[in-house]
């Protein structure tokens, strides 16, 4: 089964391909000559140089395909350039997006009078990733065993006279005790 992210992936492989063929190809596509029997659509291969005949156009061909084939080369310039800038534009408003949903967070969070980052999340981390966090909570806050995850989430809560970590998150106090819980133990690391 196809998902969205393999189309996104194979639609961007063929993008990709699409803008290789179209900057390798010949430019400048004109009709260079007209005969009872064909005409001929030419290209330059290198700047500076003669056309050279690319495609031969049989009498059967009409009008609006024999534009189509003349044209081909700078329409596929033109709607690659255009597709570029949409995307920019939409990369552009994507972060716009993502800066005003944060500024919003933010001013929500002030007006409930709540920490404005995740602080119960960056707390879990640490416990259960950063060692060189559970060594200072042995050496500066007396854990005495630093091997068993819920032995360490239970000091920090001691620590910052919480029972829960949710509550780094809903009650600026608690938040203030863990950003200096934190200074202490950045600066505890960076003691010679």
């Amino acid at each position: 089964m196809t998902t969205d992210a393999d189309r996104r992936l194979a639609n961007a492989r063929r993008l990709e391909q699409i803008q290789i063929r179209t900057n390798e190809a010949s430019r400048d596509w004109h009709l260079i000559a007209r005969g009872r029997e064909h005409e001929r659509i030419g290209a330059m291969l290198a700047p500076g140089t003669d056309p050279v005949a690319i495609c031969i156009l049989t009498p059967d061909c009409g009008y609006a395909d024999r534009d189509f084939l003349i044209y081909a080369h700078a329409d596929q310039v033109f709607l690659l350039e255009l597709l570029a800038r949409a995307y920019d534009r939409i990369r552009a408003q994507r972060a716009e997006i993502n800066r005003l949903t944060a500024e919003i967070h933010t001013l929500q969070c002030r007006m409930a009078g709540k920490p404005e980052g995740n602080y119960a999340a960056e707390c879990a981390m640490r416990c259960k990733d950063d060692h060189l966090f559970r060594r200072y909570l042995i050496e500066c806050h007396g854990l005495a065993n630093a091997t068993d995850l819920e032995r360490v989430e239970t000091k920090v809560r001691s620590v910052l006279a919480i029972s829960s970590r949710k509550e780094l998150n809903e009650d600026l106090a608690a938040c203030a005790r863990w950003k200096d819980l934190l200074a202490d133990y950045f600066k505890w690391r960076t003691a010679p």
